[in-house]
């Protein structure tokens, strides 16, 4: 979930958002109902379609904005939608990289975004990245024991990014979840936040900064990058996109 402090590069482009609005006449492309973004995107004046897979989540959010007349949610898969190429004039997501699962499946989800923007769209995504080289599984809990990692969120992404096998195949969430379990130092009720990643065949994939560099280079150009001001933000930057226009 992002914080507030992860909307700097959001409140930087809303205006260039906006006039790509303006000027299209095409509304915006959320990936994801995250709360804090769909308060930001209506507040900031902006025309939205939410996608999600998540109908409870959605159902959610339409509950909370019903007088949001710029709002459109549709429930459909991110790597197989079929809406019309061209649809959107820009692009924004939190830790969608992370939740298809696979590095394979991120190359899917990139190639869609591309597909559903005007050329020279701009993308805005947080990403969550695992550091290089990447600790073992190990060590990042001789650190938690330690201190060395504080919160419960920073220790759940490197512990996930430790237990990945690599990029490409990503890591289940109730490996995580089980490792997190066994160890003691975890008050059940700080545990039941991550409940959710008990859930069987649920699974996140971490890049390292070059890979993503790498998948993302002949479809968007990036622009630049800002990290929070919270443990292992320099982690889960967000990142700054431009389609690129294609011959």
């Amino acid at each position: 979930m992002p914080c507030a402090d992860d909307l700097r590069l959001y409140a930087k482009y809303a205006e260039n958002l906006r006039q790509a609005q303006a000027v299209s006449g095409k509304p915006g492309l959320l990936l994801g109902c995250t709360q804090l973004m769909s308060d930001w995107c209506k507040e900031s004046g902006l025309r939205v379609t939410v996608m999600d897979f998540c109908e409870p989540l959605a159902r959610s959010l339409q509950s909370r904005h019903q007088e949001w007349e710029g709002l459109r949610i549709i429930i459909d898969d991110w790597l197989s939608t079929s809406l019309a190429g061209a649809s959107f004039c820009w692009a924004a997501g939190d830790g969608v990289v992370n939740a298809v699962g696979a590095g394979r499946e991120t190359i899917r989800l990139f190639r869609q975004i591309h597909r559903l923007l005007l050329p020279g769209s701009i993308v805005i995504l947080r990403n969550f990245f695992r550091s290089d080289p990447t600790p073992s599984a190990a060590e990042v809990l001789a650190k938690f024991a330690v201190g060395r990692i504080r919160s419960l969120n920073a220790f759940q992404h490197q512990l996930s990014s430790s237990l990945q096998p690599s990029f490409m195949e990503g890591v289940f969430t109730r490996e995580t979840y089980k490792l997190m379990q066994e160890h003691h130092a975890i008050p059940a009720e700080q545990l039941g936040a991550f409940d959710y990643y008990n859930t069987e065949n649920a699974a996140l994939c971490y890049p390292t900064m070059a890979e993503l560099r790498e998948l993302t280079h002949g479809d968007f150009e990036e622009l630049e990058m800002s990290c929070g001001n919270y443990e292992m933000s320099e982690l889960t930057p967000t990142i700054v996109y431009r389609s690129r226009v294609k011959d």
